[in-house]
């Protein structure tokens, strides 16, 4: 889908390589490049390209990944805990110990054996030395004996070297063998140790957990794939001109280097023709024969797109983290929506956006125990009726608004606070620290929530905006100190 789109939009692709985005150079003049201007771009780097930026912006590309990691992880855990399992239940820990007497009591018969070879074997190869020693020693008039007695000599050396060489090769046999039962009787003798150590209770609880944790992953992912999904069609648009952007600020790279080489060609001769030469390739190439023009020109243009990839960047990142909200509960933040700018409305917004809200959202509206002073009869009547769509809370006195709000967001992640207060004194909630403060606008009779979609009017008041029951026209404190507009400063 990546690489279509970016078909689609080829004739955005690359900008001819002039100075300036379409503009003239000052001289009324906008050399193009003829090559460059039919180029276009590789469309595996492009779908390169595309794709990291969709894993960048896209938080729940990320979040599949990370729980995709955390699955395989799990499914290794499980399957080493079930071959531990399986192994415990396998031994039978009895025949085990007997299997290692046995074992020790063969070992022993072995180690007599090689001991009775070893000492066979050393008295051996000490006669077939002495006999050696008979039959080669030619300066020993001793052993000048008679060509008979020289080959009987002979025929008894080679029975017995026949007889060393069969006790050694038994030897190694019986030493092998010794080797591998004392192996084996260290391995028998560790499984023994693991069993007597090993908790089934706790490896079956441990396993228990992780298949219940492999679930949860498995729910979560099945979820993410459609909202991954939508998040990235919110986000094609911009992924094609980020992309766009990128791709031409690589080019524009490629056309600084190869106008660094020409400069650097200048410098290096002296030769006034092979420099006209230069120029004049220069020129050709880029519409402009002097390599330094064409160098600024070109880090300006560059300067420029960087610029705008910034801004699409940050819009971008805004788009993905908007998108892949996934909002169960809304917490409102009553006071803030009973005024427009300074100016009390009362509970007219408020009539209109809870029944809307509550058709999507669990919502809970919260109010400063003061709000009983700022509403008149007509709006407390009003108060109750908003009962029938969402949890109507109203602080005790002398507890502040702001803590039950962000308390009752907590830490669950599908809910979110409506307000306009900065709440920079709580930066341990867990709602501040992740974001989960959505802002709102209430002008010229209307009410916007734009993270929720939300663009709707209401009922204003005629004449001076506020309530007339308590409240001087013209003016209306602000519900306790924290009601403002979507650009006011946070006070206390």
């Amino acid at each position: 889908m990546y690489l279509a789109t970016l078909q689609q939009t080829n004739n955005v692709w690359i900008e001819s390589r002039e100075f300036g985005d379409g503009n003239d150079n000052g001289d009324g003049k906008c050399p193009v490049d003829p090559i460059a201007s039919a180029s276009q771009p590789d469309s595996s780097l492009a779908s390169e390209i595309m794709r990291k930026r969709a894993a960048e912006f896209n938080p729940l590309t990320r979040s599949r990944i990370e729980l995709e990691r955390r699955r395989d992880e799990v499914q290794r855990q499980i399957e080493a805990l079930t071959r531990e399992l399986n192994w415990y239940h396998g031994v039978d820990y009895h025949k085990l110990i007997q299997e290692i007497s046995d074992l020790r009591a063969h070992q022993q018969t072995l180690g007599q054996k090689i001991e009775t070879l070893t000492c066979e074997i050393s008295q051996l190869e000490k006669q077939c030395a002495e006999i050696k020693e008979g039959i080669y020693s030619w300066w020993n008039p001793l052993y000048w004996i008679h060509f008979s007695q020289q080959s009987k000599l002979r025929e008894l050396l080679n029975t017995k070297e026949t007889r060393l060489a069969y006790l050694c090769k038994s030897y190694k046999a019986a030493s092998d063998e010794y080797q591998s039962c004392l192996r084996r009787v260290e391995e028998m003798e560790a499984a023994a140790d693991k069993y007597q150590r090993f908790d089934a209770t706790q490896c079956q609880r441990q396993l228990a957990d992780l298949q219940t944790e492999l679930e949860t992953l498995a729910r979560r992912l099945e979820d993410i794939p459609i909202r991954e999904k939508q998040v990235h069609e919110k986000l094609l648009p911009l992924l094609v001109k980020i992309t766009e952007l990128d791709l031409q600020i690589r080019q524009v790279e490629s056309d600084i280097r190869e106008a660094e080489a020409f400069q650097k060609s200048l410098s290096q001769t002296k030769d006034r023709r092979k420099k006209w030469q230069i120029h004049q390739e220069c020129k050709l190439r880029f519409g402009q024969e002097k390599p330094l023009v064409v160098i600024a020109k070109l880090t300006a243009k560059k300067k420029r797109l960087e610029q705008k990839l910034q801004k699409l960047t940050l819009r971008a990142r805004e788009v993905g983290e908007s998108a892949a909200r996934k909002i169960e509960k809304l917490i409102l933040d009553g006071c803030n929506l009973c005024f427009e700018r300074d100016k009390l409305i009362g509970l007219k917004a408020l009539q209109v956006l809870v029944p809307l809200l509550a058709q999507r959202y669990q919502v809970t509206v919260v109010f400063d125990s003061s709000i009983h002073y700022w509403l008149g009869s007509q709006d407390r009547a009003q108060l109750e009726s908003l009962k029938r769509y969402a949890t109507v809370h109203i602080v005790p006195r002398g507890q502040r608004a702001d803590d039950i709000i962000l308390d009752l967001a907590g830490a669950d992640e599908t809910s979110f606070v409506v307000s306009n207060d900065c709440f920079v004194e709580f930066p341990d909630k867990a709602a501040v620290q992740q974001r989960r403060i959505l802002r709102h606008e209430i002008v010229a009779g209307r009410i916007r929530i734009q993270a929720l979609g939300v663009d709707i009017p209401y009922q204003a008041p005629r004449g001076t905006i506020g309530n007339t029951g308590n409240t001087r026209a013209g003016t209306a404190p602000s519900c306790r100190g924290n009601a403002q507009h979507l650009d006011a400063p946070h006070k206390n």
